[in-house]
């Protein structure tokens, strides 16, 4: 949780949320490693053969060295690895993960976000 919280610079009731996301028994988590030091985090969750592929980051000191390809890849092959046939992520438009995700072959669907007004 302390790598994934500080790649996001994550606080507050963020940070709260998805601590409480990674308690759940389901939560898979993954970490990548430069020698003894983990440098990035990501969790997955399967349901129904669907690899819902969570939050994942990466230190801000260790970016740009691939990371976030091999949390990618980790989590792909696991859930292949147990049968799942689908994966989804969610990504920020434009940001570094929607071009990892569209490098591991992913195709982008745009959905409008809702958001509460007043």
């Amino acid at each position: 949780m302390r790598v994934l919280l500080a790649g996001f610079e994550a606080s507050g009731p963020v940070a709260a949320y998805m601590a409480a996301e990674h308690r759940l028994s389901i939560m898979r988590r993954f970490l990548v490693w430069e020698g003894e030091t983990p440098i990035a985090a990501a969790g997955m969750t399967i349901d129904a053969g669907v690899a819902i592929l969570g939050a994942a980051s990466t230190l801000p000191e260790y970016r740009g060295r691939g990371a976030q390809p091999t949390l990618l890849r980790r989590r792909l092959e696991a859930a292949a690895a147990e049968g799942c046939t689908l994966a989804v992520a969610t990504a920020r438009p434009g940001s570094p993960s929607v071009a990892n995700l569209e490098r591991a072959g992913f195709q982008l669907h745009r959905r409008a976000a809702w958001t509460l007004s007043g």
